[in-house]
């Protein structure tokens, strides 16, 4: 049987296509990689990429270098990072804010297969705080002041459409009141408005060293169950039962990443979780490391996404 030219030519150009991954997956990395962190300096996503990237760059033999892209809550930087070349050498700091994202940014937002998980790093507490000059002793104070004067608690939390926004929504519609959201463009940001009495109750993950040092007055945690470092805060499913806003990080890289390089970067993630370094730092920052290989990564990631689209779908909220 005869081929034609076209017919050639396709078959060269498809085998040029099957082993263009392998060879780039051999390659990798061959210059400095980029993590785009969509959050401000000095928060507790832009150290966990500092500290992964620290680890990264010497495990590779290549600077990994961090790119803070705020804005949006996290659709600035996440869209950068989906729009990438898929080649391995643009990672995102990312997590339960990119599921949000797709049903808060019905126009904008970055699809579920635009982002493939590469490597899990940490499930993260949300903590309810307040100035300890403030009236607020409690959480049952809150919902007191709000149910006698609608919208008189200012809830600040560190960006639109990330878990400390939808805490204070979610909190609204579970306790039948409401808050008036304030969002800042990462955690540092609410965190310092909130020691200096601009806000009445900020949701923070980065309040545990606040709130051990007396700063701040911690109400309640967001999570199902109570964070072993600050035991003694409450749950809001104490109050609220099945109230659970628990999120996690983790890197991304764009849809149609070589897979190898992506079970590189995890295989390499989950020995930085395990530094003893890296876990005294954690333990500061009250975050626990998740330890997920590749594979039950991705799955994770998508039972969560499943979940919080059940969630977020009846509530109809929109930022377009």
């Amino acid at each position: 049987m005869k081929l034609s030219a076209m017919t050639y030519l396709s078959s060269i150009a498809l085998s040029a296509l099957v082993w263009a991954q392998p060879a780039a997956a051999d390659t990798w990395p061959s210059k400095p990689v980029t993590i785009v962190v969509p959050y401000t300096p000095g928060g507790l996503a832009d150290q966990m990429a500092r500290m992964s990237a620290q680890h990264l760059s010497k495990a590779f033999g290549q600077p990994f270098i961090i790119d803070n892209k705020p804005g949006a809550g996290t659709v600035i930087g996440s869209q950068f990072v989906a729009r990438a070349k898929p080649d391995g050498y643009t990672l995102l700091l990312g997590g339960t804010p990119n599921i949000y994202m797709t049903q808060l940014y019905k126009k904008a937002a970055v699809k579920r297969e635009d982002l493939a998980p590469v490597a899990s790093l940490i499930t993260v507490t949300n903590y309810l705080v307040v100035n300890p000059k403030s009236k607020y002793q409690s959480l049952q104070d809150v919902i007191k002041q709000s149910k006698a004067d609608p919208g008189s608690v200012s809830c600040a939390n560190y960006g639109i459409g990330t878990s400390g926004h939808l805490s204070c929504e979610l909190l609204s519609k579970a306790a039948g009141i409401q808050l008036t959201n304030v969002a800042y463009k990462g955690g540092m940001p609410t965190i310092q408005d909130t020691l200096a009495g601009q806000v009445d109750m900020a949701v923070v993950v980065e309040a545990l060293p606040f709130i051990t040092e007396k700063t701040l007055r911690g109400l309640a945690v967001t999570t199902s169950s109570r964070n072993p470092y600050a035991p003694s805060i409450p749950t809001l499913a104490e109050s609220y039962p099945g109230f659970d806003v628990t999120s996690f990080e983790g890197f991304f890289a764009p849809a149609g990443t070589p897979v190898e390089i992506m079970r590189r970067i995890s295989a390499e993630v989950q020995v930085a979780m395990k530094d003893a370094h890296n876990l005294a730092r954690m333990k500061d920052l009250g975050v626990v490391p998740m330890n997920s290989n590749y594979d039950d990564f991705a799955a994770y990631y998508d039972q969560q996404y499943q979940r919080w689209n059940e969630i977020l779908k009846p509530m109809n909220i929109t930022l377009d």
